[in-house]
């Protein structure tokens, strides 16, 4: 894997998103000014760990969108979820190297549910960069935490990983038999598919970090993720289908398309983004921080995804 180069990161700016366009100029300046703050740390993270080009670039995006979900965390706070989440995408493409058999994937799953669990690396693993990362993530976090709320994250990452490992066998599937018979349905491939876009996860850590307890009840909590992870889930694969049907990949519009075509199938998962986001928005609709939290989560990240990828956001080097 390459290191990461400084001049690879795109400009330290906001993106542009309509669902920002309420806030007024302090408010963004105070976003900016957190994420910029953040920022740094994300980028050595990508570079101590040996994360390719193509992750390292993601982490101003990353680290920007974050800020203006999670607001309320310190830099420092911002900082580890950010490298939470870009270890989540250096997992993703991991798990999407096509020539990587099942068995090795599998035995990634394994060493990251040591990690999580028994705070450990087997001697084998202990030079990936996946697992020597995660250990480091792991380590950093505060032992003041709710241990509830970490334990939380720790189920979502596992829960997150075996999603990725269906994926992953879905796509071998899909490239030894027939298209129709490779795919799965639209119902087995939601119920892996909003837990490995990492949504989940990446909501128990920031309210961990966060140190807030929720005033929604748990289930209501875990409604509210749900619909926000499947919102999100739904809005990245309408903004990759094109790039995931090159792939081989399986993908909501795929799936649908079989049924009804590509262009019914796009409306219809648009509708389903904006019931998801209702929902949620039902779900959290107090004026707390978790609440606000949880909404921008769904909001925002759908917003992005109308308009931008993680892949092709930016291009220029910080300060441009």
């Amino acid at each position: 894997m390459s290191r990461c180069d400084d001049k690879e990161v795109v400009a330290l700016e906001l993106p542009k998103l309509g669902s920002l366009e309420s806030l007024d100029r302090g408010e963004r300046e105070e976003i900016l000014v957190l994420a910029r703050a953040a920022h740094a740390s994300a980028s050595e993270f990508c570079s101590r760990h040996g994360f390719s080009a193509l992750v390292s670039t993601r982490s101003w995006p990353l680290t920007s969108m974050l800020a203006c979900c999670y607001r309320e965390l310190g830099a420092a706070e911002l900082a580890r979820l950010t490298q939470f989440v870009l270890w989540i995408f250096a997992l993703d493409d991991a798990m999407d190297e096509a020539e990587r058999p099942l068995s090795e994937l599998g035995e990634i799953a394994v060493n990251i549910e040591r990690v999580l669990l028994l705070r450990e690396v087997r001697p084998a693993a202990g030079e990936s960069p996946l697992c020597r990362s995660l250990v480091e993530l792991r380590e950093s976090l505060p032992e003041t935490l709710d241990p509830t709320l970490v334990s939380e994250w720790v189920r979502t990452t596992n829960y997150m990983v075996r999603g990725m490992l269906v994926e992953a066998y879905w796509r071998k599937l899909q490239a030894v038999a027939t298209a129709k018979r490779g795919l799965p349905s639209f119902e087995d491939y939601m119920s892996a598919a909003w837990y490995s876009v990492g949504v989940p996860p990446m909501v128990k850590l920031a309210l961990a970090l966060l140190g807030a307890e929720s005033p929604l009840e748990h289930g209501v909590l875990e409604r509210a993720v749900l619909h926000a992870s499947r919102a999100v889930r739904l809005a990245n694969d309408l903004q990759t289908y094109e790039k995931e049907l090159a792939e081989g990949c399986a993908n909501a519009v795929t799936i649908l398309a079989q049924r009804v075509g590509v262009d019914a199938a796009r409306a219809r998962i648009a509708e389903e983004i904006a019931e998801e986001l209702q929902a949620l928005e039902a779900c959290a609709s107090g004026a707390g921080v978790v609440e606000n939290m949880l909404a921008r989560t769904g909001v925002l990240l759908c917003d992005f995804y109308t308009r931008h990828d993680y892949h092709t956001f930016g291009s220029s080097s910080p300060g441009a």
